[in-house]
């Protein structure tokens, strides 16, 4: 089966990223894998008041609640797997999709960074040029 793995994060461009997906996958026979990746837990986000554990668990609820809003866009017949991960985002995404052995990643465009990843961001510029897959950059 066709499998795609939609990278996302909070922002505008995922949420079209997500749109774009859920109308590619209609009437497909597909997989769609829906990754949000955390970023590890920083030093300066904990303290005495907000130890790691606290940190790591209202990351994974917001992560959590994000994957079930994307979800909700896709047709119930849509074969759907959500993913939590933590580690650098572009790593962690071509990670799982040779894990998955996937076909497609679907992923949004920032534009935040300069130089090299300035149309792109730097994620999905790193995404692009290292993947051995289809790669679709939704703006």
């Amino acid at each position: 089966m066709y499998t795609i793995i939609v990278a996302m994060d909070d922002s505008e461009h995922a949420r079209r990223a997500v749109q774009y997906a859920a109308r590619r996958a209609r009437g497909a026979r597909c997989r769609i894998h829906l990754l949000h990746v955390e970023k590890p837990v920083m030093a300066w986000e904990i303290g005495p008041v907000s130890p790691i554990e606290h940190v790591a668990s209202a990351r994974e609820t917001e992560s959590r609640k994000l994957l079930a809003e994307s979800a909700a866009q896709f047709d119930p017949e849509t074969e759907l797997e959500k993913h939590v991960l933590r580690g650098e985002p572009a790593a962690t995404i071509l990670q799982l999709a040779q894990q998955l052995g996937a076909d497609e990643i679907i992923i949004g465009s920032h534009g935040r960074r300069p130089l090299g990843a300035a149309l792109l961001g730097s994620v999905t510029y790193r995404v692009l040029h290292d993947a051995r897959i289809a790669v679709v950059v939704v703006r």
